[in-house]
């Protein structure tokens, strides 16, 4: 059973398909939109990552523990 994953999704090479445990939760409103914001810590292959996402684009609830499923737009750098 795949518990994680983080691998290159389509032909542009910031986009990536990933599944991970949601380890930390942060409900923002954006002030421009007045719409809900998830700020998602996810735990993917021993790499933490924060993903952001609108409440109108995410399914179910997230909740600490479980595992957040999508495709996401990847900026920024990465330490090793």
């Amino acid at each position: 059973v795949v518990e994680t994953y983080f691998m290159p999704y389509g032909i542009d090479n910031e986009h990536y398909s990933v599944l991970g445990i949601i380890r930390n939760i942060k409900q923002i409103t954006n002030e421009f939109s007045d719409e809900i914001v998830y700020n998602l810590t996810i735990l993917c292959n021993d790499v933490t990552l924060n993903v952001a996402i609108n409440s109108l684009d995410l399914h179910g609830e997230p909740k600490i523990g479980r595992r957040f499923k999508g495709i996401i737009w990847l900026q920024g750098h990465i330490l090793f």
